[in-house]
């Protein structure tokens, strides 16, 4: 299903609520600095199915006021 895990960054004005969007977007997704308050980022590991799939989504994430920007960071590849 998933075949792309990507790191994301997204900057916000306000971090608890830029989180709780994220959580809605995307239904399995980790937080790797969530709880740093010394930044207005949060920088997650998402999957999804194809690097179109994240477009849309990163797409959809900035529409939220709360939001600032959003910028996919790397793409995690495989290793066997």
């Amino acid at each position: 299903m998933y075949k792309s895990k990507w790191i994301i960054r997204v900057k916000s004005w306000d971090k608890l609520k830029a989180t709780e969007r994220v959580s809605e977007v995307f239904k399995n997704c980790y937080f790797i600095n969530k709880n740093d308050l010394n930044t207005k980022e949060i920088v997650v590991f998402i999957q999804v199915e194809n690097e179109q799939a994240l477009n849309s989504v990163i797409e959809k994430l900035q529409n939220f006021e709360e939001i600032i920007s959003v910028k996919s960071i790397m793409q995690l590849k495989d290793i066997l």
